[in-house]
């Protein structure tokens, strides 16, 4: 006796990787105290295929290095990665990231999210800036603007 037709369906498009078609990142870029005198830039890209992506960050425009990369899967097929690049505390504003995937068009490109302290593993102030009044700041770690 066979299975449903529709539920055959559906357990085959959650269990295979996506073969056909690409599905372009979303994207954001945070910023980190690091080391003394440092923060760490870290630009994070969602839910994309294939696999393949380049990051590159930028420093008022100009290519300033992709930084250090990471790629892993997530549980739908798609795949998720971030990079990165450790600055001089007080220029984060200067820098953007920008990837190329197949599924884009054009690169993307995004500003450093504008979120100045958040909580959990971002605790701190993140740069630039100082702490944003109460009312201000987001409500959780995963109060960040959408991405285009």
């Amino acid at each position: 006796m066979g299975m449903p037709l529709p539920w055959a369906l559906s357990l085959l498009l959650v269990l295979l990787p996506q073969t056909w078609g690409s599905e372009p990142p979303s994207m954001r870029l945070k910023a980190r105290p690091g080391n003394s005198g440092s923060s760490v830039l870290t630009c994070a890209a969602f839910s994309f295929y294939p696999p393949e992506l380049k990051f590159r960050f930028l420093r008022n425009g100009l290519a300033s290095g992709s930084g250090n990369c990471s790629t892993g899967p997530n549980g739908d097929g798609s795949f998720h990665a971030w990079s990165l690049l450790e600055v001089k505390r007080g220029d984060e504003h200067h820098y953007q990231c920008q990837v190329e995937h197949e599924g884009l068009a054009q690169p993307l490109t995004v500003d450093l999210a504008p979120w100045l302290s958040l909580s959990g593993d971002d605790s701190g102030d993140l740069l630039p800036g100082g702490n944003l009044p109460p009312e201000a700041e987001p409500q959780g770690a995963n109060a960040f603007p959408a991405t285009s």
